[in-house]
């Protein structure tokens, strides 16, 4: 091939994909609820941002929308919570602990309500972490018994849906 050949099919390929200006990002400092860090963990096409922040009484997950932060508070009498993911409705989803347990529970916040998801174990023994939500409000996660086995859940319809594990026995991790 010749160099004029060579050089007429790199100006084709050029031609083809146009080169495009950098993309450009803005770093928005989301501040605290009143400590002293926070971290962001989700955010969705409106630009709202979950994650949790320090406060004077423990770590709480927030909302960040429109320039401003919410507290989402804790399941009750919680001690800390952690938001992990945001639809496109603004519902979230991650874990807080309850009163009288160190096993944190999944939950759904949806209009301005904490909802707890439960356990896959009866009693409501155990661990529960959501780690995903779509925008159906369909709630991804895990949740481990008092042997440590986890196990894959799917939340939809109000039910909390056993995935299993997967083979060989490795612990699932479930994200949208």
């Amino acid at each position: 091939m010749s160099s004029r050949t060579k050089l007429i099919l790199l100006a084709a390929a050029l031609a083809a994909f146009p080169l495009t200006a950098a993309a450009t990002y803005i770093v928005t400092d989301l501040g605290t609820l009143s400590g002293t860090y926070s971290e962001g963990h989700s955010i969705n096409d409106s630009g709202q941002v979950v994650g949790n922040s320090s406060t004077s009484v423990g770590n709480r997950a927030f909302l960040y929308s429109g320039g401003g932060r919410t507290n989402l508070g804790t399941l009750p009498s919680g001690s800390a919570s952690n938001a992990l993911a945001i639809n496109k409705s603004g519902q979230v989803a991650g874990w807080s602990y309850t009163s009288g347990t160190i096993f944190p529970r999944a939950f759904l916040y949806s209009e301005g309500e904490m909802t707890s998801l439960g356990t896959l174990y009866p009693g409501g023994g155990g661990t529960s972490v959501a780690t995903g939500i779509n925008d159906p409000g369909q709630v991804v996660g895990y949740t481990t018994d008092a042997t440590n086995t986890q196990k894959a859940f799917l939340y939809t319809d109000r039910n909390m849906v056993n995935l299993g594990t997967l083979p060989g026995g490795s612990p699932p991790i479930s994200s949208s």
